[in-house]
């Protein structure tokens, strides 16, 4: 009698803790409605379940979690590796070949550019001549070469492979693009911001096509997310609609996401030709600045390459304060890894950060010369 009373007495137990774990909260089940009103009901549900707690910013059930699949807020920590599997090797090489070629051919046929012109005779050239510092424009070094990047980065990403699996793919891209792409030869600054640069820029783009994307839906909703997503990430947009998955329809949330917040703020900008001046003549700028937050930095969670990360965009016109277009600065950082503890009532998160800072203002120039990097 005392076996029976023990072994029921486990069994309870190992219920009541089964039941604190919720293992497809968005699921949806024949039988129980169309599939709009079940998504509203999941959408309605998880608000409900997952509400701001009285006087905190945190959700209020999350003991109710599997917190190895789920963050606090009800979503997913990894892409359904069902649903992504990692394609075979030769696809994120053949468009990243692909994507060179693309380049290539605009610039030699709709650009003409000089640069486009290459032969056999400028690839031996750049193979056996080593590696220069070139002198391009901050646009085109360190916005033009990291979106490169992007498009060899995400060719794997959205393939299924992860962060550091698809990182390779932007050295070699790279690597192949400045020595085979132009005929100028190959760039120390370029061989290190294009697959650096675009890989982190290249995850962020992934993890916010991750959050537009629901492959529940249906109808209208689902073009709008599906063509949101296609233009945040060209590449992950090409890739859904060669595997099909534009159109195909799940029961449940396939993709990883973190929250998000998304601050704007806008003023003017007053800047005076004279030094003592306080106000004199000067270009006036309307100035535009939007920042974007990606995940909690003090979820208790294992951090994966860019699960937390910032991005910051300011932007100006009608001033002389940007001289390369409207765009002023662009810093932002992500963790690649680390982890997160307590120093007393303090909440902390230490690790290894990627930190990408574009900045181009007029105060770096003088007379249209560069004072940074060329003599004046």
């Amino acid at each position: 009698m005392r076996i029976f009373y023990t072994l029921f007495f486990c069994l309870w137990s190992a219920a009541l803790l089964q039941a604190q774990v919720i293992t497809a909260p968005d699921s949806i089940k024949p039988g129980l409605g169309n599939r709009e009103q079940q998504l509203k009901r999941i959408k309605e549900r998880q608000k409900r379940l997952f509400r701001d707690s009285v006087g905190g910013t945190e959700p209020a059930n999350t003991f109710l979690l599997d917190t190895t699949l789920f963050n606090k807020y009800g979503d997913l920590l990894h892409d359904d590796p069902e649903y992504n599997p990692r394609q075979p090797l030769w696809k994120p090489v053949a468009q990243v070949v692909g994507i060179n070629a693309v380049f290539m051919g605009y610039n030699r046929f709709i650009a003409k550019a000089d640069y486009g012109y290459v032969s056999t005779q400028s690839w031996k050239r750049n193979l056996r001549t080593e590696p220069e510092w070139d002198t391009d424009e901050f646009g085109i070094n360190f916005i033009g070469h990291p979106y490169q990047g992007t498009l060899y980065f995400n060719a794997a990403r959205s393939q299924g492979y992860t962060y550091w699996q698809s990182l390779p793919f932007a050295v070699g891209g790279s690597l192949t693009w400045e020595y085979f792409g132009e005929n100028t030869l190959p760039s120390y600054n370029d061989l290190i911001y294009t697959p650096l640069n675009g890989a982190a820029l290249g995850e962020i783009l992934y993890r916010l096509s991750s959050n537009i994307l629901d492959d529940r839906t249906t109808g209208r909703e689902r073009v709008i997310r599906e063509v949101a997503a296609g233009l945040v990430n060209p590449m992950r947009g090409l890739n859904r609609l060669l595997q099909g998955k534009t159109r195909q329809v799940t029961n449940r949330e396939v993709y990883e996401k973190e929250p998000i917040n998304l601050t704007f703020f806008a003023g003017v900008h007053r800047q005076n030709q004279e030094q003592d001046d306080v106000f004199g003549d000067g270009d006036t700028k309307v100035m535009f600045n939007a920042q974007l937050d990606y995940g909690n930095p003090f979820e208790v969670q294992k951090r994966k390459p860019f699960d937390l990360f910032r991005l910051r965009v300011e932007l100006s016109a009608g001033g002389k304060d940007t001289t390369a277009g409207v765009i002023n600065n662009i810093t932002g950082y992500g963790i690649l890894f680390g982890r997160n503890g307590k120093l007393g009532k303090m909440d902390l998160l230490t690790g290894f950060f990627q930190y990408y800072d574009y900045s181009n203002k007029y105060f770096f120039y003088t007379d249209n010369q560069l004072l940074i990097g060329e003599k004046v």
